[in-house]
């Protein structure tokens, strides 16, 4: 049995000016974030097409979302949703939405984006 190492193949020319150029880019300073244009303060983020209004959005599909949440008020949520004969993803979803929707008047959209 033969064996089909090969030696190395020869480094370029510019190989340890590459090795400089990914240093120096790794240990630039960052970028700094854009600041907010007048345009986007002028106009806030209701402006934008809100996407829970999308056409191809389904009132009757239910997505999944797992949340992790305190033992404390996971058992809470269990012995209310056994208590009322109620399911906890019910519970949770009729929780949710009044906050999500003073959130978002909070950032500017509209009741009529909203709703």
């Amino acid at each position: 049995m033969s064996l089909k190492a090969k030696p190395p193949k020869p480094l370029p020319d510019d190989h340890d000016q590459r090795i400089d150029a990914v240093i120096s880019g790794a240990t630039a300073s960052p970028v700094p974030k854009p600041q907010p244009t007048a345009h986007a303060i002028a106009y806030p983020a209701s402006r934008v097409a809100v996407p829970w209004k999308a056409m191809h959005v389904r009132q009757d599909l239910l997505v999944q979302v797992n949340v992790r949440l305190p033992e404390p008020i996971a058992l809470k949520l269990k012995h209310v949703a056994h208590m009322t004969d109620r399911q906890k993803q019910e519970l949770v979803a009729e929780a949710l939405a009044p906050m999500l929707d003073e959130m978002l008047r909070e950032l500017g959209y509209s009741d009529d984006e909203i709703s």
